[in-house]
């Protein structure tokens, strides 16, 4: 009966450090990398003429005529863009506003995402922009 339970047992232990693992290794595949070998690289390849573009066509819709705004996403693995936000001093976009923002920069077409260790991994991104009179 004891060497019963025992099996039982190291089964059970078995089963849970199988699952434990796959929880890691969910974990780690939905990690986004703050470190990577190449980062990721907007539709174009150019990243000064993308954001040159994206500025123009805030400007115009939005009206913006103030210093400082960074524009920060998540480039996913697949190249799409998530976790839109903006920070900013003297624009606060609401929530509409970033969903509009969100499709226009999705508009311009898949990002080549960040590599590492060979692997498309998911990055943050940060876009500075500086909008003047």
């Amino acid at each position: 009966m004891i060497k019963v339970l025992f099996y039982i047992l190291i089964v059970v232990m078995a089963i849970n450090d199988g699952y434990a693992q796959q929880q890691q290794e969910n974990k780690v595949e939905d990690k986004i990398h703050s470190f990577f070998q190449e980062k990721a690289v907007p539709p174009g390849g150019d990243f000064k003429i993308w954001r040159s573009t994206l500025m123009g066509e805030m400007k115009e819709k939005w009206k913006l005529s103030f210093a400082d705004v960074r524009v920060r996403m998540v480039v996913e693995k697949d190249g799409s863009l998530t976790n839109l936000a903006v920070i900013s001093e003297e624009w606060k976009p609401t929530e509409g506003i970033l969903e509009v923002l969100l499709k226009m920069i999705n508009a311009k077409g898949k990002w080549k995402p960040a590599m590492h260790n060979g692997e498309d991994v998911r990055s943050n991104y940060t876009v500075p922009m500086i909008f003047q009179i």
